[in-house]
C-alpha cells in the first residue's frame, strides 16, 4: 500500500516539475508589420502625398481627391517599406467612404514594388496588385476592410503601399464633388511560410496588373477595370489613352 502511494506522489512531482518547463517553451516569433505608422499615432509621419495630401484626423489619415476631370483618378498618400525579393506579403487596411460620398467613388489599396530601398526611380512591372472597394451603399458609412496577398518579385528591395481615394467615373462623365476617405489599421506583414492564395476581394471590388506599355510604370498610371468599363488614371497620358481607346473599338 505504502509502495503505490509512494509511486502516486512521485507521478504527481514529476508532473508538478513538467509544467514550469512547459513555459519556458519559445512561442513562434509573429512577424513584424514593416508599416511602423500604420495605426497613424505619430500622425502621417513616413507618409508621402501623391496629391492625396494626407492629414492626421482623429487617430486617422485621411486622403482627399478634388480632380474633377472625366479620367479615373488615384490621389493618394503611400508609405515605403523595405521586402525581400521572393517572399509573399499580406497588406491590409482598414477604410471608411461616407455614406455621402459621391457615386462611382472609392478607396484602394496597392502594392508596388521597386529595386532601390527608397523606392527612388521607376517601379518594378511584376506583382503590381491594386484593390478598389466602397463603390457601393453597403461598404459605405461604417469601417470596411481592404486586404491582399503579394509576392515581392526577385529584384525588389522595397514596396509602395499606396492608399486611394478613387474617382472612377463612369464614360466622359466627371465626379466635380470632394472625395475624402479615412484609414487606419494599417499593415505589411512577410509571409514566410504561407502557402500563395488570391487577394481577398469585395464583390465589387477589381483587382488588375499594370497593363504593359501604358505609361512607364505604376507610378505614371495603370489601368482600372471599373464597373463602367476600362478608364484610365488621370496623368496616363495622350498615347496611352489612344492605345486604350483603340483597344476598346477593337473589342467592340
Amino acid at each position: 500500500m505504502n509502495i503505490t502511494k509512494n509511486r502516486i506522489k512521485l507521478i504527481t512531482l514529476a508532473a508538478a516539475l513538467a509544467l514550469p518547463a512547459i513555459g519556458l517553451v519559445p512561442a513562434a516569433a509573429a512577424s513584424a508589420n514593416l508599416v511602423s505608422n500604420g495605426t497613424f499615432d505619430n500622425g502621417v509621419a513616413g507618409w508621402e502625398s501623391l496629391s492625396g495630401n494626407p492629414t492626421a484626423s482623429q487617430g486617422r489619415m485621411e486622403v482627399t481627391n478634388d480632380y474633377t476631370g472625366s479620367a479615373a483618378s488615384f490621389y493618394s498618400g503611400w508609405y515605403c517599406a523595405p521586402v525581400q525579393g521572393g517572399t509573399q506579403y499580406a497588406a491590409e487596411a482598414d477604410y471608411l467612404v461616407p455614406s455621402s460620398a459621391p457615386a462611382d467613388s472609392g478607396a484602394g489599396l496597392s502594392l508596388i514594388y521597386y529595386p532601390t530601398a527608397d523606392c527612388s526611380g521607376d517601379s518594378l512591372r511584376e506583382g503590381v496588385q491594386h484593390l478598389i472597394a466602397g463603390k457601393t451603399a453597403a461598404e459605405r458609412g461604417q469601417v470596411q476592410r481592404l486586404s491582399m496577398v503579394s509576392k515581392a518579385p526577385a529584384s525588389a528591395a522595397a514596396v509602395r503601399v499606396r492608399l486611394s481615394a478613387v474617382k472612377d467615373p463612369v464614360g466622359m462623365e466627371r465626379i466635380t464633388a470632394k472625395h475624402v476617405v479615412a484609414f487606419d489599421n494599417v499593415s505589411l506583414v512577410a509571409q514566410e511560410n504561407a502557402a500563395p492564395k488570391a487577394a481577398a476581394v469585395p464583390e465589387s471590388s477589381n483587382v488588375v496588373d499594370a497593363e504593359e506599355g501604358d505609361g512607364a510604370g505604376v507610378s505614371a498610371g495603370f489601368l482600372v477595370l471599373g464597373l463602367g468599363g476600362a478608364s484610365t488614371i488621370a496623368g496616363l497620358g495622350a498615347a496611352a489613352v489612344t492605345k486604350r481607346r483603340r483597344r476598346e473599338q477593337t473589342r467592340a
